[in-house]
């Protein structure tokens, strides 16, 4: 299916879709791939809903702990 409902469009339409009611989101460090890139993972709430979004992205980190590592590059570079 082609058009801007198709598969391809989707990632824009839902970007494009949550712009327009503004709910609360956060990106929080999610790790790195096998090539040493960064990931984050977005967490989205309902409208208003800011608390949880916060409390969801502490828990995630608590889980998840990351400051203590960096990426390959920076030791390549000696960061």
């Amino acid at each position: 299916m082609r058009g801007p409902c198709s598969d391809a469009n989707l990632p824009g339409l839902v970007s494009v879709a949550r712009m327009r009611i503004d709910p609360p989101a956060a990106s929080v460090p999610a790790g790195f791939t096998r090539d040493g890139l960064p990931v984050g993972l977005q967490i989205v709430g309902r409208h208003l809903d800011d608390r949880l979004v916060l409390k969801a992205s502490r828990a995630f980190e608590r889980a998840r702990p990351w400051e203590h590592h960096r990426p390959s590059l920076m030791e390549e570079l000696g960061l």
